[in-house]
């Protein structure tokens, strides 16, 4: 082939096939052709989010590039774990695995075709990669062997077809753990060690839209964060009545039941958060420690507690056995342990079990009344279970992908109970997340929202999270202020220990106007999930709308430390940037945002600080491609008042602002707070606003 004239650059390249695919056309070529197509496009999605290019995808197999080798490998592995789950849907004959190889590398660019060794290389790595495995080479590696949190195999130099040199290439190893070793459990009893977690482990990216972890789950434990507020509190100080739930171990040899493990981890945290008088640390910083080898005096140090309760699940032929003991974590001393051997249907009455055991042993005092259920079995269908809780991990997953397919195995879980009131909650919230993202109009959204809340308290009008939800419902979309707060302070009476209820009570609060009091509820939050980075961004966030910008700052810098990442603490961090002047770190901080492929949506806050720094040509170049991208989708309009906003357009503030209020932006809620509008408070537009969303005092 003639090169001369043709555009040479380097790229990192992802190559991938589907093993056994001639097999599987042999078989059975309609059924075959129907799930690649099906799988070409979750391919081609997780491309596009993980900023590539898919090149080429004739048959079964998948060429795309990237700027990044990271951002590669990121997709990489993404593909692989959405492709595992997607199998379990189909009989074992039918299931497709992918290998991929990725190469960093010289190619040649004719239109939208590439070529060269750094294309060939990338597929002669596919080649060598295991079913459901991926392989990089020597190039690749040296980019992202410290940047992302994976293990790998050094397989050695290798020779291909074609390619003139050997090759140095690298299996990754995506299950590994810190230690680099990867172990299978031994026995069927969980036994007290320094390591406890000796079992396949999965790990998910984390996405934004505010809520989870990011992929930063297996790197090392970052130093026990301090308090955000003025009550520091210097030393190791826990509370006797207070205790972590760590992820109960999956032992049962299957990767894939890891969702039943972590729901039953996740039921007992929301269990033990009822009662009055027990600290119980939340989801988030209970599963930060995820299959890591931290001792618990560490980890009762990190989260200021005394207890930790930790043990094991295996499932199998309809039995279930199920291993606790709590432990007091400054001297080492086990309180309390059990072994419970059941049907699988009796899952309900052994964590009840678990619960009371713990109040005991604690000698926990319930405030007023009588203790409240601690386990309500919901459904005594196991399909019903089994559904919510695949739902469940795919809600907590924080990208796009996952509330579409959680709503899938939410409408399961319901059609297999229609009784499951939990299922409808967590419906609405998948709802909630798509609508944040623009999947889904908010109008739309919303009042499928509130028909899911109402069938959820008709079914249990005890259920603290349903109104949790119908508390924001009522703000966010009703402007009902006096409805959205009796319904939050019930979510906190039925459920006093919920980190996200106090998180989302505290963005009420911070909406109109009583920002002491937000942000007293923020700090509880983060008190009883202190790993948690979307707690502490959100605290941060509360503290810029009450104009204290240095402790914001404080506050959102310490998301910045390995462990605590939030997708949206980088545009706060601007934001208080912007607000001290030092517009040129506020660039640099969205820039870096915008490289893990935020969109729209940095491109916002990129033309707001453009515009507050006085670079209105920069601000308007922004403002016009954004807007001629968004022209026939949606997009948050509330983002756009606030460039209009900075660049002293106040009618086409107040005109994207009335487009917030009609459209129902969730961001709109914090209108009255938000320093961006600042210089529109003399307008008499203002008052007319807030008086139609009821926020005039």
């Amino acid at each position: 082939m003639n090169t001369e004239g043709f555009k040479r650059r380097l790229s990192a390249i992802l190559s991938a096939d589907v093993v056994g695919y001639s097999r599987l056309m042999g078989e059975d070529e309609a059924a075959t052709v129907k799930t690649i197509t099906a799988y070409r496009e979750v391919v081609a999605t997780l491309i596009k989010q993980h900023r590539g290019r898919m090149v080429d995808s004739p048959g079964d197999n998948v060429l795309a590039e990237f700027d990044s080798v990271v951002d590669a490998g990121q997709c990489a592995v993404a593909i692989q774990k959405e492709i595992q789950v997607r199998n379990d849907e189909y009989p074992e004959e039918r299931r497709m695995q992918f290998r991929i190889g990725i190469n960093l590398g010289d190619i040649i660019e004719e239109g939208e075709r590439i070529y060269g060794d750094g294309v060939n290389i990338a597929s002669r790595l596919e080649a060598l990669a295991d079913p459901g495995g991926i392989c990089v080479s020597k190039t690749a590696f040296d980019q992202i062997e410290t940047k992302l949190p994976l293990s790998y195999e050094y397989l050695g130099e290798q020779t291909v077809k074609n390619i003139a040199k050997p090759i140095g290439v690298y299996r990754v190893l995506m299950d590994s753990r810190v230690s680099g070793a990867v172990e299978k459990e031994k026995s069927d009893i969980l036994t007290r060690s320094p390591n406890p977690f000796l079992a396949v482990a999965i790990v998910v990216f984390l996405i934004a839209i505010g809520f989870g972890l990011a992929y930063l789950l297996l790197r090392p434990a970052p130093p026990a964060p301090e308090p955000t507020s003025e009550k520091n509190v210097t030393s190791f100080t826990p509370q006797t009545r207070s205790i972590v739930v760590l992820p109960f171990v999956n032992v049962s040899g299957d990767p894939d039941q890891e969702y039943f493990s972590d729901g039953i981890t996740e039921e007992l945290i929301g269990a033990l958060a009822k009662l009055e008088g027990l600290k119980v640390i939340s989801r988030t910083s209970a599963f930060y420690f995820k299959g890591k080898d931290v001792d618990l005096r560490t980890i009762g140090e990190q989260l200021n507690v005394e207890n930790v309760l930790e043990g094991s699940v295996r499932t199998a032929d309809n039995q279930i056995r199920i291993t606790a003991q709590l432990i007091k974590v400054s001297d080492d001393t086990p309180l309390w342990s059990e072994s419970y051997n059941r049907e699988l249907k009796d899952v309900f009455a052994i964590q009840e079990e678990i619960s009371n055991a713990i109040v005991d042993k604690l000698k926990v005092q319930l405030l007023g009344g009588e203790p409240p259920t601690l386990i309500r079995p919901y459904t005594e269908n196991m399909e019903a279970r089994d559904w919510y809780f695949r739902g469940r991990s795919f809600s907590q997953r924080g990208d796009v992908i996952g509330p579409q397919r959680a709503i899938e195995f939410f409408e399961k879980a319901i059609e297999a109970d229609p009784a499951n009131a939990p299922a409808y909650v967590e419906f609405s919230r998948a709802y909630g997340m798509l609508a944040s993202t623009g999947a889904i109009l908010p109008r739309e959204a919303y009042p499928r929202r509130k028909e899911l809340i109402a069938k959820a308290l008709e079914i249990d009008d005890k259920l603290a999270d349903a109104y949790a939800e119908l508390g924001e419902l009522k703000a966010n979309y009703e402007y009902d202020w006096k409805g959205a707060e009796t319904d939050f302070k019930r979510a906190l009476e039925l459920n006093p220990g919920s980190s996200e209820i106090h998180s989302r009570y505290g963005l009420y609060l911070a909406a109109v106007g009583r920002m002491d009091e937000a942000i007293e509820e923020m700090e509880r939050a983060l008190e009883l999930d202190p790993l948690s980075g979307p707690a502490r961004s959100w605290l941060g966030m509360v503290l810029i709308q009450a104009r204290r910008f240095d402790q914001a700052l404080e506050t959102l810098e310490k998301n910045l430390e390995p462990g605590l990442t939030s997708l949206i603490v980088r545009p706060w961090i601007a934001r208080v940037y912007v607000e001290k002047g030092q517009y040129d770190l506020a660039i640099t901080m969205i820039q870096e945002w915008t490289r893990q492929g935020r969109g729209h949506v940095s491109e916002a806050h990129l033309a707001y600080i453009y515009a507050k720094a006085g670079k209105k040509e920069d601000a308007w170049e922004t403002l016009d491609a954004l807007l001629q991208r968004i022209e026939n989708g949606y997009f948050a309009p509330y983002s756009v008042a606030e460039v209009y906003s900075a660049l002293g357009e106040e009618e086409k503030a107040f005109e994207w602002l009335e487009r917030a209020y009609e459209e129902r932006d969730p961001q709109q809620v914090g209108v009255k707070s938000n320093p961006a509008f600042d210089n529109l408070h003399s307008d008499t537009r203002w008052i007319q606003l807030l008086e139609k969303m009821g926020l005039v005092d």
